[in-house]
């Protein structure tokens, strides 16, 4: 609940009251409503407006204060009462304005009029993407929006409508009671979702479409994206778990919010490919899944997933070669993740030797992007490893060296990541020399010339839990 001092509560009523005469009627009938309203519900400025909207119709209605107030229970302001209102509101709708409504509730963000006809098969779209006047669409709108059970905002001279959070949880359960009424509603929604997630390209194959992953509609729709896949969890539809999540694993790898352990998307895609008798796709999905891990040094329940990659290799499963080759990359990171850094090294130094064999004769402009980034980083794991030897290397006095090595190394991986205009790769690299220079006492003037050439890539570290939160730490310290 929210503190709502009353003077700012008749500014809130005054906007209602200007945009509804039912409200400015019922305020000059009863010109005590504000104050009764706010001595009951100061607190809820939403729950306030809709009590507003709802007495202002049964007063005008000629309903009695005294009943209006016993029917809604009005004198007790929890959560209870709150849903008890939306209840019984939602009980008085047409079925229209219903299933309205429990379309919007599928999605976490604002849903423009277009997709809202595409998922509920209510009628009434313009060409342009505006609502009909005097369709079913639009009189199921004004309805729900004149009892304040939906709102809208404008951009890019488009509307988009949504749900206020207090409606999400009601509507929720009329979805669980009435699944049957709704399930071909709920079948255009998922469906939706796979195709969009399939046009846009999410996928780590496709390097020319980076720049629509940042786009303002795909930063959004990606919300709504892990709200389909909650879904298609909890009721086991595991096709289209698989194909939504399988599309977009390129987005939820590249932002590090990919979840942990049992949580992780990329592990539970590989379940569902489990279930599905996918073995080629579960292989696959848990190789993302250790790579997502080891980027965020999280090593918990990895042993596992090696182990059941190893299953899959012994039973001749038909692994490609390009996860073969990534399988050797991920054992090398798991020997590192279990303190084996001699030979973790070692294992980095033949994949690296092994990826320029398989390069050797083709111009660096045509390298395959996919192995590419996997060299790129082990070049950087290569670093990793000689800065867990750390203790070792000032022991032996050999510091010098190993830092001209290290920045060696990342410089190559940089160039490399500047040829495709890989910019995140470029910042895992700049924050791994952030970290040697802080390792092994570097000029103040270096680490300044470091975090500058991190603030040309702001877009990216914003967009990278992971990479936030070191550059963060580096920037405080």
């Amino acid at each position: 609940m929210e503190d709502l001092t009353f003077e700012e509560w008749q500014v809130l009523s005054k906007i209602s009251e200007n945009s509804r005469s039912d409200i400015k009627e019922a305020k000059e009938a009863f010109p005590e409503l504000d104050q009764i309203v706010y001595e009951r519900f100061k607190g809820n400025p939403y729950m306030m407006i809709h009590v507003l909207a709802t007495l202002s119709e049964k007063l005008l209605t000629g309903t009695s204060f005294e009943r209006i107030t016993t029917e809604y229970s009005f004198y007790e302001s929890d959560e209870d009462s709150f849903h008890n209102v939306f209840e019984k509101t939602i009980n008085a709708l047409t079925e229209n304005c219903v299933i309205l409504l429990i379309t919007l509730s599928l999605f976490e963000t604002p849903v423009s009029a277009r997709l809202i006809q595409l998922v509920s098969n209510l009628d009434g779209v313009e060409e342009d993407g505006s609502v009909k006047i005097g369709s079913d669409l639009e009189k199921s709108i004004l309805r729900c929006h004149n009892l304040f059970m939906i709102e809208r905002y404008r951009k890019n001279d488009v509307f988009y409508f949504f749900l206020p959070a207090i409606l999400k949880p009601i509507l929720n359960q009329v979805l669980i009671d009435r699944v049957d009424d709704f399930q071909s509603l709920i079948d255009r929604w998922i469906d939706y979702y796979r195709r969009y997630s399939a046009e846009i390209g999410f996928c780590f194959d496709d390097f020319n479409r980076l720049e629509k992953l940042d786009s303002d509609s795909n930063v959004r729709e990606i919300e709504n994206i892990i709200r389909v896949l909650n879904f298609c969890e909890t009721t086991g539809r595991w096709e289209d778990f698989y194909e939504i999540s399988e599309n977009t694993k390129y987005y939820f790898y590249t932002r590090g919010i990919s979840g942990e352990g049992s949580d992780s998307v990329h592990y539970k895609r590989a379940c569902a490919a489990r279930r599905l008798g996918r073995s080629i796709n579960e292989f696959n999905s848990l190789l993302y899944h250790c790579n997502v891990m080891c980027k965020a040094k999280v090593w918990n329940g990895l042993d596992e997933c090696f182990s059941r990659m190893d299953e899959l290799l012994a039973a001749d499963v038909e692994i490609s070669d390009r996860d073969r080759m990534k399988y050797k990359y991920l054992k090398a990171l798991h020997e590192y993740s279990i303190g084996q850094y001699e030979s973790a090294l070692a294992s980095f130094k033949r994949y690296e030797k092994e990826i320029k064999e398989k390069m050797n004769g083709v111009e660096e402009a045509q390298w395959d992007k996919i192995l590419l980034h996997d060299y790129i980083a082990c070049l950087r794991w290569h670093c990793e490893c000689i800065l867990a030897l750390s203790p070792a290397i000032h022991r032996e006095g050999r510091s010098e060296d190993a830092v001209m090595q290290m920045n060696g190394l990342l410089d190559e991986a940089m160039r490399l990541s500047e040829r495709v205009n890989f910019e995140r790769s470029i910042v895992h690299s700049l924050l791994l020399k952030l970290r040697i220079s802080r390792e092994f006492k570097g000029s103040l003037g270096q680490v300044n010339s470091l975090l500058a050439a991190l603030d040309n890539y702001q877009s990216v570290i914003k967009n990278d839990a992971v990479y936030s939160k070191q550059y963060n730490q580096y920037r405080q310290s």
